[in-house]
This record gives structure tokens, sequence and C-alpha cells, in this order.
């Protein structure tokens, strides 16, 4: 019985292939012209990408003139809520006054 040194180890080696040994270099020109397609797909990409960037930086800022409005809401509702919360306590120190008989 032959020992399994490591699961990772090749299962069958010292068969070669029926055509014989590969050959380890491809012509140049195939290998120039795949770097060229290469390369074209990545310019249409970058060029995609770039679009994608622009059409999100459109959209930022919109967002961010919707985040001002969105503040100048709340300062007012701030406002709305400090004048609705005096005229509460005048009420009721008045009620309790007059309640009270100080008035």
């Amino acid at each position: 019985m032959v020992p399994r040194e490591h699961w990772t180890w090749p299962q069958v080696g010292g068969i070669e292939l029926a055509a014989g040994p590969l050959g380890t270099e491809r012509p140049m020109e195939a290998r120039v012209a795949r770097l060229e397609a290469d390369v074209a797909h990545l310019r249409t990409d970058v060029a995609d990408i770039k679009a994608d960037v622009r059409s999100l930086r459109d959209k930022m800022d919109g967002l961010k003139d919707a985040i001002a409005e969105t503040n100048e809401r709340i300062a007012d509702a701030k406002v709305w809520a400090l004048v609705f919360y005096i005229t509460l306590a005048a009420g009721t120190f008045g009620t309790m006054a007059r309640a009270f008989g100080w008035i």
C-alpha cells in the first residue's frame, strides 16, 4: 500500500499527454493581439465606470440639497416647539396662580 502524504499531492503522476509535451511559448503576435484586446476591453470598462461616477455625483448633489432643506425645516420646528413650550408653561402658571388665589 502506498502512503498518502497529503491530500493536495497529485493523484496521477508521470503521465504525459497523448499529443506530447506542450510548448511553453506561443507566437509573439498572438500574445500581443490578446493584450491589445484586453486593453481595449479595459478602456471600455473605465469609460463605463466614469459615466457611473458622474451620475452618482449628480445624485449626491441632489441629496445634499435635500439634506440642507431638511435641516432648515428642523430648525424651524425647533423654534416653533420652543414658542409652544413657553405658551404652555405660561398657561399652566396662569391657571395655578388663579387656583391659588394669587391673581
